[in-house]
């Protein structure tokens, strides 16, 4: 992790293919365009159709006006999240303003934690940029800004927590990663990676941490703003009929497919609504879950190198939800950043192109049986299976060898 060579290889790889990714859907649309003379939302790579910052006004809005009184689709998110709503809407002009300062605050933590930990890996400055860059180019970040969505404080506070975990304090790490759980529920994946190979009371420091996370991020804003507890406990059902709103429509309704990469949006994607997330996700979920939890066993025990295990937490996280928007593929993020300060071995190009490959722009071919669907519907989860299988077998292969040498030595 800390060694003082830092070949530059894989970062060259990933600036490499984010190019061509870009490079290839601009050639696409321009040709597209140019015979079909195509209109919004035909003639962009993004998921559509989104309005600019539209999940950041549709919170904003709603939030600025009734607080916790609110139900609709802009308070379905947890409480925390409007942690950083309120502070962009009560000190900068909205909307504008207001949806800068949250997408920069939250790009701020994420440079802020990555710098953090190229840096203490002893990486130049040089290379760190070129991380920087490798990042902020990405298509999750281009469609995080384009959405306005909260996100960014997410991957950025997990980065960040990473940080700490990487320079053993390890219950302020867990504090960061809680506060990132108590916004959005899947970065709990990463306790893997933040306990991993650690002692026992590494382990309980970061537990405990994650724990005061989420307690402190979800009880503040509740206490302090109106609509929460001070005003009863209708909070919660309020809460909840948001969140049901937009599961209803979104996830189970299946209008959300096309904005996603999870299994079930590209089996969707490719055979139309017979899959139901509803009826499907459940038993997708605990058959994703013993395969992971194997696969984490296994790299455990045969010490598999940290960028590994955050980005097979990367696969789980984006593969297993019954529907994932793309600008969760920045989960994918803290596995590169890791990556970056590890001297390449085989299957560290493996993961690198893989992952960039899952993270790129694939805005060609829409299905005929799903409005608005993409290749990058269903080649995205697709890729993501060719990841955790390529990992599979790199940990199965490595644990045969070292039985077989084992045996072979005590035959001796």
């Amino acid at each position: 992790m800390t060694s003082k060579t830092h070949p530059t290889e894989l970062v060259v790889v990933a600036l490499t293919l984010n190019f061509i990714a870009f490079f290839a859907a601009a050639v696409w649309f321009y040709w597209h365009n140019s015979i079909y003379v195509a209109t919004y939302p035909f003639n962009s790579f993004l998921p559509a159709p989104v309005t600019r910052f539209g999940d950041f006004f549709g919170m904003g809005d709603l939030w600025s006006r009734e607080k916790f009184f609110g139900i609709g689709y802009g308070m379905s998110y947890f409480p925390a999240t409007y942690l950083p709503v309120d502070l962009s809407v009560r000190f900068f002009p909205w909307p504008w303003g207001a949806a800068f300062a949250a997408l920069l605050s939250g790009m701020g933590l994420l440079l802020f934690g990555t710098l953090k930990i190229e840096r203490s890996a002893q990486v130049p400055w040089a290379r760190c940029l070129l991380v920087v860059i490798v990042l902020l180019t990405s298509y999750p970040t281009v469609f995080l800004i384009h959405t306005g969505n909260i996100e960014l404080w997410v991957i950025g506070s997990i980065v960040i927590g990473l940080w700490l975990s990487l320079s053993e304090k390890h219950l302020l790490a867990g504090i960061w990663l809680g506060i990132a759980v108590s916004m959005k529920l899947t970065p709990i994946v990463f306790i893997v990676a933040f306990i991993y190979r650690r002692k026992v009371a590494s382990i309980i420091k970061c537990s405990l941490g994650l724990v005061i996370g989420v307690a402190m991020s979800t009880a503040l804003p509740l206490i302090l703003y109106s609509g929460g507890l001070r005003d009863g406990i209708g909070v919660f059902a309020r809460l909840r009929e948001s969140q049901r709103m937009y599961l209803e429509l979104m996830v189970w309704g299946g209008a959300g497919t096309h904005f996603g990469h999870s299994l079930l949006n590209g089996i969707n994607a490719l055979f139309g609504q017979y899959v139901r997330q509803r009826t499907w996700w459940i038993p997708v979920l605990m058959v994703g879950c013993l395969i992971f939890v194997a696969l984490f066993f296994l790299q455990a025990r045969l010490k598999t190198s940290l960028g590994e295990v955050l980005i097979t937490c990367a696969v789980g996280i984006c593969l297993l939800a019954p529907t994932s928007t793309d600008y969760k593929l920045t989960a994918f993020f803290p596995g590169l950043i890791v990556l970056f300060t590890e001297v390449p071995a085989a299957r560290s190009y493996f993961l690198t192109i893989m992952s960039c490959l899952v993270i790129a722009p694939k805005p060609y071919f829409r299905t005929s049986v799903c409005d608005y669907c993409t290749s990058s519907v269903w080649l995205t989860p697709l890729l993501m299976v060719v990841l955790l299988i390529g990992v599979v077998v790199f940990n199965v292969s490595t644990f045969l060898r070292l039985k077989h040498q084992s045996v072979a030595l005590s035959a001796r």
